[in-house]
C-alpha cells in the first residue's frame, strides 16, 4: 500500500519487508531523521531521496527549444524523471533498508549500488553543483539569445 501526502509517500510493508517513507525535499531531512528514530521500533524505514540534475519541463524549457538534450552540453549529466523510479524500487525491495534509514540517499549513488539505470540506460552520477557547470548555462544561454 503507498500512500502519498504532499512530497512525502509511505509505504506499507508486505511479508515482513521494512516498511519505507521517503521524500524528495531537502528541508523534510531533520523531520526524516526524526521519524526514523520513532519508526525504526515497528521497522518502518524514512529516507530523503536526493535526485540529481533532472530534466523537468522547466530545465527544459532553458534549452531554446532544443528537443534532444543530448545536443546541449549542460544537460550531459543530467536525468530523466524516471530515473528516481527505480531507486524507489530497489529500496523497497532492499531486505536490509533499515541501515539506511534516517539519512540523505543520491539517487545517483543508488544506481551506483543496485544496479539500476536511467530510460536510456545509462547510470547518471549524482549531481553537486559546480561552479562551471553554472558558467557553462549561463554561456549556452548567451550563445543562444
Amino acid at each position: 500500500m503507498m500512500i502519498k501526502s504532499g512530497k512525502v509517500s509511505a509505504r506499507k510493508s508486505k511479508r515482513g519487508a521494512p516498511g519505507l517513507i521517503l521524500s524528495t525535499v531537502a528541508w523534510d531531512m531533520r523531520f526524516l531523521w526524526g521519524l526514523a528514530l520513532e519508526l525504526r521500533p515497528h521497522n518502518i524505514a524514512t529516507v530523503a531521496l536526493a535526485p540529481g540534475f533532472m530534466r523537468t519541463e522547466r530545465v527544459m524549457s532553458y534549452a531554446n527549444g532544443e528537443a534532444d538534450w543530448k545536443k546541449v552540453p549542460w544537460l550531459k549529466d543530467s536525468e530523466s524523471p524516471e530515473y528516481s523510479r527505480g531507486a524507489v524500487a530497489a529500496l523497497a525491495a532492499d531486505r536490509s533498508l533499515m541501515r539506511r534509514s534516517g539519512k540523505a540517499l543520491h539517487v545517483g549513488e543508488l544506481a551506483r549500488q543496485y544496479g539500476f539505470t536511467d530510460i536510456d540506460g545509462r547510470t547518471v552520477p549524482e549531481f553537486i553543483m559546480r561552479e562551471q557547470f553554472v558558467d557553462m548555462v549561463k554561456n549556452f544561454q548567451q550563445q543562444n539569445s
